[in-house]
């Protein structure tokens, strides 16, 4: 079995893996072109071409595979039965797609057509889902509408933040794709041809009619905003980690752990009833506000409705910290509230 693997974050390195280790041919890797870095000025490969050149496969680097028919010529005249797409960044175009006798196979990271498009695994996470899951989809022209063949949910752990639920679903996505191939080889040697009207694919408009689209992330949503709920906030912050931040006396102050109030109530009554008197008399203080720091738990401050506990933070010019170092660093800061 030839494959041509499309894929370019490190969530698409274990499906990759996963395939080669398998048996798989790979014979082509697609990625998405290398990266300048600020520092050094030097560029930086996908995680995926790091792959691709420890194991000598030939690897394409479009940055346009529309508009660009030298290379995408040259994909297409490698003898691939099957495209595999994990991630890699670009829409395909029918020319691609239709290509392999295969077909071309698409592992998302959502329960479609729940989260379709770019930033899926952020998005649940942000919104409050409580379930997600892998889609193995045979792919169309539309943007993640192809029908599924293949599902896995699992639940969203409450503490999960966007690195670890990807990580998760990363493994789960590779063992999806391997077990696709299989499905599609035997079936292959089975009946001569490809006949996707053999293999028990569902349509997303019998699936759900709850489709949604996962925008890409903008660096604008990173800034915490103090007026929402504790709980949008501590999605937030899990669903953008390591990136959503807030700013106090000027210093940017990255948020990477919270949690609510309640979580220390059973473990320290005593402070959970002093904070929680301050919550009921908030009605003249401000969302943003540092109404306590301690030693264990971290800073408390207030929100649009309850306090939230920040129990990791990264204060610009630091390293992360938690507990009693964190109150030291913001102890010498003189304002009192997040901006």
């Amino acid at each position: 079995m030839n494959v041509v693997f499309w894929g370019t974050p490190e969530y698409s390195v274990p499906s990759l893996k996963a395939i080669v280790n398998n048996g798989y041919n790979v014979i082509g890797i697609v990625t998405q072109p290398d990266k300048r870095r600020t520092r050094g000025n030097k560029f930086s490969y996908s995680p995926v071409k790091k792959i691709g050149i420890d194991l000598s496969i030939p690897v394409f680097t479009p940055t346009r595979i529309r508009d660009e028919s030298e290379v995408r010529s040259k994909i297409l005249e490698l003898e691939a039965d099957i495209y595999i797409v994990v991630a890699f960044g670009q829409i395909l175009p029918i020319e691609v797609l239709n290509r392999p006798k295969l077909g071309c196979w698409n592992a998302h990271a959502s329960l479609l057509p729940k989260w379709r498009g770019a930033a899926p695994i952020q998005r649940s996470i942000i919104n409050g889902d409580k379930e997600t899951g892998v889609n193995i989809i045979y792919m169309e022209e539309g943007l993640d509408t192809g029908p599924i063949l293949l599902e896995k949910k699992i639940q969203i752990n409450i503490t999960e933040n966007s690195i670890q639920l990807s990580k998760r679903l990363s493994e789960i996505s590779a063992e999806l794709l391997v077990d696709t191939i299989s499905l599609i080889q035997e079936q292959y040697k089975r009946l001569g041809v490809f006949d996707t009207q053999r293999l028990d694919l569902s349509k997303q408009s019998n699936v759900s009619d709850n489709s949604s689209y996962a925008k890409i992330i903008d660096k604008k949503e990173y800034l915490i905003n103090w007026n929402q709920k504790s709980y949008d906030i501590s999605n937030k912050v899990r669903g953008l980690y390591p990136n959503a931040y807030t700013t106090i006396s000027g210093k940017r102050v990255k948020v990477l752990c919270t949690k609510s109030l309640e979580s220390i109530r059973y473990n320290d009554q005593v402070h959970y009833n002093s904070l929680k008197s301050i919550s009921y008399n908030s009605n003249n203080l401000e969302p943003g506000l540092i109404i306590d720091r301690h030693h264990q738990h971290g800073i408390t401050v207030l929100t649009g409705d309850s306090p939230i506990i920040i129990r990791e933070a990264q204060i610009e010019g630091k390293k992360p910290t938690s507990g009693n170092k964190l109150v030291q660093q913001l102890g010498t800061i003189e304002s009192l509230k997040f901006e």
